[in-house]
């Protein structure tokens, strides 16, 4: 008679649970890389927004003429004839232009401060500190206490 030859079921059920623990090491590897992913990509939204506001804050702070009220959570300046004003509203940023709302953040963006410290600068011109912390609305990534400052100052050299 011929010998047939194949695998016993103990080699099978020792194949299949190894089998097994590598697809669920493989499951928690991808599902790793996906939490690190989205939690990369909320903080990214996070810093580009603070990004937008100060790099738009800065350049009409050097266009103003005059900073007419910066301290605490908003700084008011004239521009062109217009009334610019930035402030904290609620938990994020706003830009009002003659008491107009013309600019919001994102409500992704949860502001936890929004300050300026202005003082006179060496050549007689406005300065402004601007200072941004702030973090992710879903509290589930943990993205808290970002910080962003710039300092910027008006081109009004007398």
């Amino acid at each position: 008679m011929k010998k047939l030859k194949g695998y016993s079921l103990v080699e099978v059920v020792v194949t299949l649970g190894i089998i097994g623990i590598l697809i669920i090491m493989l499951f928690n590897v991808i599902l790793l890389a996906l939490r690190s992913n989205t939690k990369i990509a909320g903080r990214s939204f996070i810093r580009e927004q603070m990004s937008a506001v100060l790099t738009q804050l800065s350049r009409e702070v050097r266009n103003s003429t005059t900073l007419l009220d910066c301290f605490e959570g908003s700084c008011e300046m004239t521009l062109t004839g217009k009334t610019i004003r930035w402030e904290a509203c609620a938990s994020s940023i706003c830009r009002l232009e003659n008491g107009v709302l013309t600019l919001q953040t994102s409500d992704t963006m949860q502001v936890e401060e929004f300050s300026f410290d202005s003082y006179t600068g060496s050549n007689n011109n406005d300065v402004v500190l601007v200072t941004i912390i702030a973090g992710h609305s879903n509290q589930a990534l943990e993205i808290q206490n970002l910080v962003t400052q710039i300092s910027a100052s008006t081109r009004n050299y007398e």
